[in-house]
């Protein structure tokens, strides 16, 4: 940890050493150390002083990842932890110590975030090392075209959200998909992550299970942000769909619907004000149901289904010109009025952005 500069003419000694003890037959204490005193080592590297070293560096990937794989396949915490740890280290160091061994390193991060047999923690590791490698190298990772695989990936991962809150802040491998989706959609190109993702939602959005249309819907609330444009020239096909789950049977869809109506308004307000008349009556009726619903929990899917209800109107009544709000007040003044009774603090606060939004 206290290298300085005496050290750099001993480099080639010690990577001698490390590439015998990043494989040691006995000790995976000794693997284990290795591994880390070489994330120490590379953060002197440097590819424009001294290539010789960085080479040296780059032979010694796939001994470490193999270190790394033994750990999960042996379920010790810690030294998963510490592993995952060396990797992102590595990322921020001189980009030149990953780039000939980046893509197989992508690919078996992006297979253990998929794979439902390895244990969360595991998967939320690798899933962060994505994110930030998808930030760290972006250009890399597009040149690669390895964004499609990633988001075909994060995507089935998102089917697991399970009926968690919303309000939930537990770190899971379905949540952190889906902050990776909005990663990648800001990040790479619309036909590395848009293009394919809306390629796969039509059968996510008729999937018989519940969890695929929450999961579609969700995915595509995440990516608007980073591709609105390219979004925007497919809403006739896309709009259908959106009404359509606004009215599904199950309300953990149609909460998520209403979620990701608000973000589509936020950044295709002209496109979603244009459909006023078909989506205001859908967004009222799931609010005024969950009212109807609502026996004084504290939390819940009704509550949830308020919450999402308020912002999604407020998004879109936010988007709307004055002569085509004015219909809609004499119902909604009302209904926003009686929410400002409500106990939620949350709730209350929603609606008062909601009548400010109309105002």
């Amino acid at each position: 940890e206290t290298l300085g500069d005496g050290f750099e003419e001993k480099f080639d000694e010690l990577f001698q050493l490390f590439s015998k003890t990043i494989s040691d037959p006995e000790s995976e204490e000794v693997r284990m150390n290795t591994l880390m005193a070489l994330s120490k080592l590379a953060m002197y590297l440097d590819s424009e002083e001294n290539v010789a070293p960085v080479k040296a560096f780059q032979n010694l990937i796939p001994s470490m990842v193999a270190v790394l794989k033994d750990v999960i396949t042996r379920e010790q915490d810690d030294g998963i932890m510490q592993g995952f740890e060396v990797f992102q280290t590595l990322l921020g160091c001189d980009p030149a110590l990953l780039t000939v061994h980046l893509k197989d390193l992508v690919i078996f991060m992006n297979e253990l975030a998929g794979n439902v047999e390895q244990e969360e923690d595991v998967r939320t590791q690798a899933i962060s090392f994505l994110m930030q490698c998808v930030q760290y190298r972006k250009l890399k990772i597009q040149g690669m075209r390895i964004g499609e695989q990633l988001t075909r990936t994060a995507l089935q991962v998102v089917t697991e959200l399970g009926d968690a809150s919303p309000a939930d802040d537990d770190i899971t491998p379905a949540r952190s998909a889906l902050g990776l989706l909005d990663i990648l959609a800001q990040s790479l190109p619309p036909s590395q992550v848009v293009v394919p993702l809306l390629q796969t939602l039509g059968q996510y959005f008729n999937n018989g299970n519940a969890d695929y249309r929450r999961a579609g819907i969700m995915a595509l609330g995440m990516c608007v942000e980073g591709a609105p444009d390219f979004i925007s020239t497919q809403m006739q096909e896309i709009f259908p769909m959106v009404l359509q789950l606004l009215a599904d049977p199950e309300p953990k869809v149609r909460q998520a619907s209403l979620h990701a109506v608000a973000r589509l308004a936020d950044d295709l307000a002209e496109d979603l004000s244009q459909e006023h008349e078909r989506l205001m009556p859908l967004l009222f009726k799931n609010l005024a149901s969950a009212m109807q619903e609502y026996k004084g929990e504290e939390d819940g899917p009704t509550v949830d289904i308020m919450k999402a209800g308020i912002s999604a109107i407020d998004a879109v009544v936010d988007g709307l010109d004055e002569k085509d709000v004015a219909p809609y007040q004499g119902e909604l003044v009302p209904i926003l009025h009686n929410l400002f009774k409500h106990p939620d603090f949350r709730i209350k606060g929603l609606a008062a952005g909601a009548l400010g939004s109309l105002a």
